[in-house]
């Protein structure tokens, strides 16, 4: 499960972020290691697509930590309209 191997715990300073410029740049620090090496129309190597993996699992989870943050967010401000 991707929320057991990326703990909230690995994303503290992701998580204070709330500029959505800087929200960008976190996904964005990763390029140049996933495309490190890549030669157009070349072939793809598992290496690749392991680190791919491993990035798009870490990004999901923080993606949902955040979702989960937002969520919460918007429903306690219901709850104290009422």
């Amino acid at each position: 499960m991707i929320m057991k191997e990326y703990g909230r715990s690995k994303f503290v300073e992701e998580l204070k972020r709330e500029n959505g410029f800087e929200i960008v740049n976190d996904t964005f620090k990763d390029v140049p290691e996933v495309y490190n090496g890549i030669v157009v129309n070349g072939t793809v190597s598992q290496e690749y697509k392991d680190k791919g993996y491993k990035i798009c699992k870490r990004l999901i989870a923080l993606g949902g930590y955040r979702l989960t943050d937002a969520i919460k967010e918007v429903m306690s401000s219901l709850i104290d309209d009422h």
